[in-house]
């Protein structure tokens, strides 16, 4: 299962960005310093660009849960 979970948005105008969720007041000049902020905090390498509304997102892989098997005491699982 795919995680995306925000992690800047862009600050008009230009190619401005700040953190998003508690990281301060920081606004970094370019999309490339605020990655480069973000990998070396997280060493994350995936990210996910939705240019339209000016978010960044990190991406991370996570197993899909397994199904809960359900058990019959008339069958003898318990």
């Amino acid at each position: 299962m795919e995680i995306k979970e925000p992690i800047f948005k862009r600050v008009p105008p230009g190619d401005r960005w700040s953190a998003v969720g508690g990281e301060g007041t920081q606004i970094f000049p370019s999309l490339t310093d605020a990655l480069e902020y973000y990998f070396q905090k997280t060493k994350s390498r995936e990210y996910y660009i939705n240019a339209g509304a000016g978010m960044i997102y990190s991406v991370r892989e996570e197993p899909d849960p397994e199904p809960e098997i359900q058990h019959f005491s008339i069958y003898g699982d318990y």
